[in-house]
């Protein structure tokens, strides 16, 4: 286990000291707001309801309730249970771009675990490639979790996986009961 915590860290420490410049510096502070993601969010559910009505009611029910979810664990279950403490809490020299360094815990990333879970629920329902370019901003997020000194690589990849578990579990529960045709 330490060789995978010192190739962790090693890699946080390469991502996390490259100098961006200003701008894709800020582009990360930008991409980890979480006020951005609702916006964006509140934006396609008021789309697509416009577009596609009660169908798509049942979508946003299912995306919000996936996120909620994988939230909820991702806090409150892993990270309570693996303690892990976050790059800048226990690291020297960590480039903490934002404004303080968030909670004491590190793994899973929630903002990694509820993008993908957001985005590969919404893939497997709709089934149209179109969704997949929503993956870009969500390994962004990934990416400018290390970038601001809160969160190591492999806590991102976790929160990957772990979103993407529960999409997969959310829809084949939706399949099984036939709330998604």
């Amino acid at each position: 286990m330490e060789t995978w915590n010192e190739l962790d860290t090693k890699l946080f420490e390469f991502l996390n000291s490259a100098d961006l410049g200003p701008v894709l510096t800020d582009m990360m502070v930008f991409l980890s707001n979480r006020e951005l993601w609702f916006i964006i969010v509140g934006g396609y559910f008021l789309v697509g309801f416009f577009r596609e009505r009660m169908a798509f009611l049942k979508i946003a029910v299912a995306l919000t309730s996936v996120v909620i979810v994988t939230d909820w664990v991702s806090y409150r279950l892993i990270k309570q249970s693996v303690g892990r403490m976050r790059p800048c809490h226990v690291l020297e020299n960590v480039r903490l771009v934002a404004e303080g360094c968030g909670g004491d815990l590190s793994f899973p990333s929630n903002h990694a675990a509820n993008g993908m879970a957001f985005i590969v629920l919404l893939w497997l329902i709709k089934r149209k490639v179109v969704y997949l370019w929503l993956l870009f901003p969500v390994l962004a997020v990934g990416y400018s979790r290390i970038v601001l000194g809160v969160h190591y690589p492999f806590d991102v990849l976790g929160g990957f996986v772990v979103g993407a578990f529960f999409a997969g579990l959310f829809y084949g529960v939706g399949k099984a009961i036939k709330v998604f045709h």
